[in-house]
């Protein structure tokens, strides 16, 4: 587990409901924890990686439910950084047909 993966950010997702909101394979937060240390693994940087434990915070092409609504963008920048923030806040206006398309 990199080193940015605090226990003090898994408290917050906890906080924010997403050990409570059914994902496939699990919980949402179980699937953010294997995200993130799916990219430490890899070597990503601290704030890739941050940004993959929170970019689900905002929701997501496909899983309507949200953790935070996009004008709380300073609660999510408080808790990991302006930049960490800048990539997970951007995973709302990816949808999947722009990731697969051809």
């Amino acid at each position: 587990m990199a080193a940015t993966i605090a226990d003090a950010h898994l408290e917050v997702l906890e906080d924010w409901g997403a050990g409570a909101m059914p994902h496939p394979g699990g919980t949402l937060l179980a699937h953010l924890e294997r995200t993130a240390n799916l990219l430490a693994a890899w070597g990503a940087s601290d704030d890739l990686v941050l940004a993959a434990l929170f970019h689900a915070t905002y929701g997501a092409d496909g899983f309507a439910p949200s953790l935070k609504d996009l004008d709380e963008r300073d609660v999510l920048r408080a808790q990991i950084g302006e930049a960490a923030e800048a990539i997970a806040g951007s995973m709302p206006l990816a949808t999947a047909r722009r990731l697969t398309r051809r």
